[in-house]
């Protein structure tokens, strides 16, 4: 069943693979917020974001790039917006009327920052994070990046999109000091500002990738054997030099990556990585992604209903707890995906891109 999944969804234009992809940076994001703090060393959610907005960077910028070669490129927005709003919304919208219904505070209190994608602002303003939503924060950068992404790549034109990209990338560090200096609190970073940068590097992967004659798979292996050391010596260092350059180079090894998988010469590693259990898991990201902190919630509840004495930090944090709530999201992140997701997907390709 999980390859005749895999094979309905492939089209001319799907790389299962990056199906595939998705499925560590999510497993990090779950481990950061469900695993005890001893288990977990580094900010692995941070990792598994940045990854995410480096992915979105190159699908958005690659179908902005195909319309600039079209005669009318403006065409491009109907379809865009439609595809993407279809994509995305009804699943969120969903997944807040579910908050709605577990009473979580911030969603009863601010319902209309979620609702208008606004929870980044929220948590910036109250510098919290709301209990089962905090975060939602990048996926309110997300929707922002996609209103703001296509009127730039297209006015910049296909010419200086090349450098639009490149003083992105630039800025990055810049914008983030400004951010912390300006407001003085570290909440400034969820802020679309501080991922320009990131979102940059996803488009210029596309453009790499595009010339593999160029910048081959050898020059992404070496790229990322020189960028990972860098990374480890940065987060050693910490403080402000971390907060500053973490995000660029986390997004230029997320680029690597990608790179390398887009462009593998061996059939094992692309066999491998179109595994049908991987690209299935991969499918359901979105869905695990938004559901995952829910589960924490609803154990604990259920816990204080049920065995209160089981209602423990320690407890809710064992093997078995892990394997129950792991459970409980495969299966509402597959009915997300069966009911809602995928259909309107698929609605969703009935608007086509203008042709090149």
């Amino acid at each position: 069943m999980l390859a005749l999944s895999v094979r309905q969804t492939t089209s001319a234009s799907y790389r299962p693979e990056l199906d595939a992809f998705r499925v560590l940076p999510v497993l990090m994001v779950i481990a950061q917020h469900w695993l005890p703090v001893a288990w977990v060393r580094t900010a692995t959610s941070s990792v598994g974001v940045t990854a995410f907005f480096v992915l979105s960077g190159y699908f958005v910028t690659n179908i902005l790039r195909r319309a600039q070669r079209s005669e009318q490129p403006w065409r491009v927005l109907k379809p865009f917006y439609l595809r993407r709003s279809l994509r995305i919304l009804p699943a969120f919208y969903v997944a807040l009327a579910a908050a709605w219904l577990l009473n979580l505070s911030f969603v009863r209190a601010s319902l209309g920052w979620f609702a208008l994608q606004g929870a980044n602002f929220l948590f910036f303003s109250k510098q919290a994070w709301g209990e089962g939503v905090g975060h939602w924060w990048s996926l309110a950068v997300e929707e922002q990046f996609y209103l703001i992404w296509p009127a730039l790549v297209l006015l910049v034109g296909a010419r200086r999109l090349p450098w639009l990209l490149g003083l992105l990338v630039v800025l990055g560090p810049v914008l983030r000091w400004y951010l912390l200096a300006a407001t003085g609190t570290s909440f400034a970073l969820v802020l679309l500002p501080a991922h320009l940068d990131v979102f940059a590097l996803g488009g210029l992967l596309g453009l790499a990738v595009a010339q593999p004659q160029r910048i081959s798979y050898r020059h992404w292996v070496m790229a990322f054997a020189v960028l990972l050391p860098a990374y480890v010596l940065l987060k050693h260092l910490g403080g402000r030099p971390e907060l500053l350059l973490a995000p660029s180079l986390l997004a230029l090894l997320a680029a690597c990556v990608l790179g390398m998988i887009l462009l593998t010469p061996s059939a094992s590693v692309r066999s491998a990585l179109i595994n049908p259990v991987l690209v299935w898991i991969g499918q359901r990201s979105y869905g695990l992604y938004l559901y995952h902190l829910f589960m924490p919630v609803l154990l604990h509840r259920v816990l204080h209903r049920v065995a209160p004495a089981y209602a423990t930090a320690e407890w809710e944090q064992s093997p078995l707890a892990l394997l129950l709530m792991a459970a409980g999201l495969l299966v509402v992140a597959s009915v997300s995906w069966a009911w809602l997701e995928r259909p309107l997907r698929r609605l969703g390709q009935r608007f086509a891109y203008p042709k090149a």
